[in-house]
């Protein structure tokens, strides 16, 4: 039997209509009604999530005191996340890292999307990155849960994704309780830069949760000594002070 091709507008007509499907599909993660707005989310607890307000900082939380304040000391230019790391994004990057729960990272990538076209962070033409993961967390976890958001991400805005342009070489235990400080003097050494990747002048540079800024400090500082001129870091949570 003879396979008839199907061009471009039937793929993206049939890619339309499976996405709805699932929708119709899913139930809302969050109340477990049915999910009208995303896979695994309902359009009123969208509405209700905390989500960051760009439209009086300039598209940057660098731009508000409070945040700048929280990372004084930074190699990294622009900062960009979706909420705060609460209720219900500590849950699901949680539920994502530990408990293989993989269909999170569609939907907290959407949530990127969705940031994104506030921000025009992330365009055609630039070249994303990933805080990677040291060897044996791979092979104890089976996977990045950045990685896996990023290139989800990646896919949609349909940007340049180089997952491998940043390796981890050593791994710390646990760093909860440290300050920056001590995390710092840890992670001096702790990632090296693929020489054969050629970076551009700007970089967006994407982790799960910043929380004192010291990883992405500590790649940013590289980058910069390979050529990278602006780095805008971006994440799913920024982790605040407790009030």
């Amino acid at each position: 039997m003879e396979l008839i091709p199907l061009n471009q507008p039937i793929i993206k007509h049939i890619v339309k209509h499976y996405h709805k499907l699932l929708i119709k599909l899913s139930c809302c993660d969050l109340c477990h009604q049915q999910a009208n707005a995303l896979p695994l989310l309902c359009r009123y607890c969208l509405h209700d999530l905390p989500l960051f307000h760009y439209q009086k900082i300039h598209n940057d939380l660098l731009q508000w005191p409070a945040v700048a304040r929280l990372i004084p000391k930074r190699s990294f230019d622009h900062l960009v996340c979706v909420a705060p790391y609460q209720f219900p994004f500590d849950n699901w990057l949680l539920q994502l890292k530990f408990n293989h729960r993989f269909e999170l990272s569609k939907l907290l990538a959407n949530l990127l999307v969705m940031m994104n076209k506030r921000t025009h962070t992330v365009i055609q033409d630039t070249t994303l990155l990933v805080v990677p993961s040291h060897i044996s967390t791979w092979r104890k976890r089976g996977y990045n849960q950045s990685h896996l958001i990023a290139r989800y991400f990646a896919k949609i805005v349909k940007c340049q994704y180089l997952p491998h342009a940043i390796s981890r070489v050593r791994q710390h235990a646990s760093q909860v309780g440290y300050s920056g400080s001590q995390r710092r003097r840890l992670m001096a050494k702790d990632f090296t830069i693929n020489q054969e990747v050629t970076f551009p002048k700007h970089v967006i540079l994407f982790d799960d949760v910043v929380t004192t800024g010291t990883t992405v400090n500590i790649i940013s500082q590289l980058l910069k000594q390979h050529g990278v001129e602006a780095i805008t870091v971006m994440a799913i949570a920024l982790s605040l002070p407790n009030a």
